[in-house]
């Protein structure tokens, strides 16, 4: 069973049925297939490390260098 689904990962069809499953879900709660809009947290994106140390931070709760 496992090797069919790396067969199936890797030709794509599982993100093909993963898509088609979604746009249906979506329908049946009378919304359009595919979403209109994306957003993003840009407390939770990492900085790049030419960003100054002066507008940048660490989060609580993670590891991780935010900008602030």
């Amino acid at each position: 069973m496992y090797r069919y689904f790396i067969w199936w990962h890797d030709d794509g069809t599982v993100e093909k049925v993963a898509d088609a499953l979604r746009a249906k879900a979506r329908q049946a709660d009378g919304r359009i297939p595919e979403p209109a809009a994306a957003l993003i947290d840009s407390l939770s994106v990492r900085s790049a490390d030419t960003v100054s140390k002066t507008t940048s931070g660490t989060s609580t709760s993670s590891a991780l260098r935010l900008r602030t």
